[in-house]
């Protein structure tokens, strides 16, 4: 690994250390302010620590939740990729030609429709 690869990685850990400790402590003021809420919200401060719990257990299974479905668009993107880029290229391409078959009323029409059905 050079140089400019360790110093990525570096920013990139940094990048996600700064983003957890916004999560962290977003989540320290909402607990600071949460027994507050409650009480505005006429909700017995002995809830306190089963609304904790849930909104942790409702946390972690959201979580969970999103790596299962980043999991499987994963393996779709896997498996239509190769397609998706060959549409795109297809498309790129009929778009180029657009300019040079203006003369020719019917290929124009076709590559156009081709163009637009894949954009």
């Amino acid at each position: 690994m050079d140089t400019s690869d360790s110093l990525r990685n570096t920013r990139a850990a940094w990048l996600l250390a700064v983003v957890e400790l916004f999560f962290s402590l977003s989540w320290v003021v909402y607990v600071i302010f949460l027994p507050e809420l409650l009480a505005r919200g006429g909700v017995d401060k002995r809830y306190l620590p089963w609304i904790l719990a849930a909104d942790q257990l409702v946390f972690a299974l959201a979580d969970w939740s999103m790596g299962v479905a980043v999991d499987r668009a994963r393996s779709a993107l896997r498996r239509i990729g190769p397609v998706l880029v060959l549409l795109a290229a297809v498309s790129a391409v009929a778009m180029l030609l657009l300019p040079w078959l203006a003369v020719m009323p019917m290929l124009f029409l076709a590559v156009t429709s081709l163009w637009e059905s894949l954009s």
